[in-house]
């Protein structure tokens, strides 16, 4: 018995895992009230289909595709297949792309939202899949959209373009609740202007070229509440659990910076700074989001802006209590 699911999935969102558990639990109750050679494969895309068609559409990602397999997996998917979209696919009519896909993937149940489209020009709909499926041999299984309450108490469907929105616009803690789990990015530290440790905060600076090479979405500029996940040993010093992070995003206009930074200084749990090797460089850092706590201003002294940053720091640790509680 084999279970699909077909999308982009990009985020794999509260929405997503919805589909993965639906998937789940239909080979659970198969007829054959069996539990052998059950599987759930999640078919994605390496590329978002539209931008094969259309050249000029660029999108910033959520996650890095593999990311995003990682993320299937661990909601559900036994496999993970990443298709290439070329023309030639999306070219398909509707009915042929699901026939073609269930010679290339016999499954017996494919696992949808009830605005899945498919097909050349998006023409195929829920209702086509139950009349192919009926003529093919296969069950469809229509999911309800996942909506959630934000923190303003309105309503929203848990959709990867919202939570977009959402974190361009520095609502990482609404992004959040979409995702069911923290919005993060990770890639390398690099070396920065190294003036964070001439202040007693000593930051991490990730690499943003890296970042904008894999088109990955950075959250609006601010000052965040987070944590961070050292993914490697350096000078002997290993995170066994996450740290504290304070995460600054911007141009650092205190400092006459321009261009886009992303610098964390990572704490322990009292807020201290966490002492890490200062002229090691190359490791992997992820840092994840949590909650906005100002905007990046310009502050007319140091004094000013350190006594800012003791208020982000206690502001930070109350966070990150309330999230343990």
């Amino acid at each position: 018995m084999q279970s699909i699911i077909l999308g982009n999935f990009d985020g794999v969102h509260l929405g997503h895992q919805a589909l993965l558990k639906a998937a789940k639990n239909c080979s659970q109750t198969s007829r054959e009230g069996s539990s052998k050679h059950l599987s759930v494969v999640a078919i994605t895309f390496g590329e978002p289909p539209r931008a094969v068609l259309d050249p000029t559409f660029v999108v910033q990602r959520l996650q890095t595709v593999e990311d995003r397999v990682a993320c299937l997996r661990r909601f559900g998917a036994t496999q993970v297949e990443v298709l290439a979209p070329t023309k030639e696919l999306l070219g398909l009519r509707a009915e042929q792309f699901v026939v073609d896909l269930h010679t290339r993937f016999p499954f017996d149940r494919i696992v949808e939202g009830s605005d899945f489209r498919f097909g050349r020009g998006r023409e195929g709909t829920v209702d086509l899949l139950r009349s192919l499926g009926a003529r093919l041999g296969f069950e469809v299984v229509e999911v309800p959209s996942v909506r959630v309450a934000l923190h303003d108490g309105s309503i929203v469907e848990a959709r990867s373009g919202t939570i977009r929105e959402l974190i361009r616009s520095g609502s990482v803690c609404d992004a959040n609740r979409l995702l069911g789990r923290g919005f993060s990015l990770c890639t390398r530290v690099v070396r920065g202007d190294q003036r964070g440790r001439t202040i007693g905060w000593p930051t991490a600076n990730l690499d943003s070229n890296e970042l904008s090479a894999q088109r990955l979405l950075l959250p609006g500029d601010g000052v965040y509440a987070g944590f961070a996940r050292v993914k490697e040993s350096i000078g002997g010093f290993e995170a066994s659990v996450p740290a504290l992070a304070a995460i600054s995003v911007g141009s650092k206009p205190t400092f006459g910076g321009s261009g886009t930074t992303i610098e964390a200084t990572l704490l322990h749990a009292n807020g201290q700074p966490l002492r890490l090797p200062s002229d090691a460089y190359g490791w992997s850092l992820e840092l994840e989001f949590r909650d906005r706590l100002r905007s990046q201003v310009r502050f007319e002294s140091l004094e000013a802006l350190l006594a800012q940053m003791e208020l982000d720091r206690a502001r930070i640790v109350e966070i990150a209590t309330s999230l343990a509680e």
